[in-house]
């Protein structure tokens, strides 16, 4: 059984990460979702096995809704683009029909 590696949202840094990620996970199955970007052929680098990009449309967002007050995401939009990207990926690696089960537990499963 092989690992699959699933990876979502901008390539601007992959190039400085990928060596890393490759020797996490060696032998791996790479799956990509990427926006659509200057930056989207670095995606490339990991070799995946299926990927996919998308244009992003750019999301206006109020200024009092949208604070940044440090590094990472903020924002109402910013977190739902991520997510949107998870399970754009998501689908992208199941509709390989490498996935045989679907991750959720079954209603019986303890905690």
């Amino acid at each position: 059984m092989s690992t699959a590696v699933l990876i979502s949202g901008q390539m601007r840094a992959a190039e400085r990460c990928v060596d890393s990620i490759l020797a996490a996970f060696p032998g791996a199955d790479f799956y990509i979702h990427c926006v659509r970007d200057d930056d989207a052929h670095k995606a490339d680098l990991f070799r995946a096995v299926a990927g996919e990009s998308y244009i992003q449309e750019p999301m206006v967002e109020r200024d009092h809704h949208h604070r940044q007050k440090g590094r990472g995401v903020h924002g109402v939009q910013q977190v739902l683009q991520q997510l949107y990207g998870l399970a754009r990926v998501w689908e992208t690696y199941v509709g390989t029909g490498v996935c045989l089960r679907s991750p959720r537990r079954s209603a019986g499963a303890s905690s």
